[in-house]
């Protein structure tokens, strides 16, 4: 019956809220029903150049280590669809002279490395042998640690070769942040609306989005607000 109501959702493009008892192999039906219904609508479907973006499958949990269990029990179905771990640079830089940059700070030295000084061996190789290396791990499932594992061995940059394969993936797994977060969207190499999107452990999303709406506003910024408004103008010296 759950794999039925997947389906029937697939096949009205509607919304569904489903829940099964913990133990009872959710994850698995779930992602059975969506690549086999994925399966069957590519086969009936004719893509031609120009048509819109082919439907792909987006599964979102709240941690990268829920997604990493995903995956796991993806590898116990019968399918082996092109898979793709959406991360930071943080996560993925193996770049030795960055490494302990972050937030910023890592994204204007990775772009100093790339564009300006030239001087990132992982992206290097990355660009003279991309094609060999997504057909060499695009039919491969790899959690984060994995392909941060595949780029040190293969001195490759694992940002962007995960960047490439997905615009190839048949299922891109992210956590609800990403996904939640409309400017980022923008920046993403594929288009989340034709997509199936998934939300696993969806009780926690109404907190996921609260953080992401949410600022911090301390007692200094208060303070410094204020001396600014009541501050005189030039016009009033």
């Amino acid at each position: 019956e759950y794999m039925k109501a997947v389906v029937q959702a697939l096949d009205t493009r509607s919304n569904a809220l489903l829940q099964s008892p913990t133990g009872t192999g959710k994850t698995v039906c779930l992602l059975g029903a969506c690549l086999a219904w994925l399966r069957n609508h590519r086969e009936k479907t004719v893509v031609t150049d120009g048509d819109e973006d082919p439907i792909r499958i987006i599964y979102c949990s709240r941690t990268h280590s829920q997604l990493k269990q995903v995956m796991n029990e993806l590898l116990k179905t019968c399918y082996r669809p092109r898979t793709a771990i959406l991360a930071s640079r943080e996560q993925f830089c193996v770049n030795p002279v960055l490494q302990g940059a972050k937030g910023a700070a890592l994204n204007v030295g990775c772009k100093r490395a790339r564009v300006k000084e030239h001087n990132c061996g992982p992206f290097e190789h990355f660009m003279k042998g991309e094609r060999s290396l997504v057909t060499k791990f695009g039919e491969r499932v790899m959690d984060i640690e994995e392909v941060v594992t595949m780029g040190r061995q293969g001195s490759c940059c694992p940002y962007y070769l995960d960047i490439r394969l997905m615009t190839l993936a048949d299922v891109i797994f992210m956590p609800y942040n990403y996904l939640l977060d409309k400017e980022f969207l923008e920046n993403l190499p594929i288009r989340s609306t034709n997509c199936i999107v998934i939300f696993d452990e969806a009780h926690n999303i109404e907190s996921t989005a609260e953080e992401g709406s949410s600022m911090k506003i301390s007692s200094r910024d208060l303070e410094n607000a204020c001396l600014l408004y009541t501050s005189p103008s030039p016009r009033d010296s």
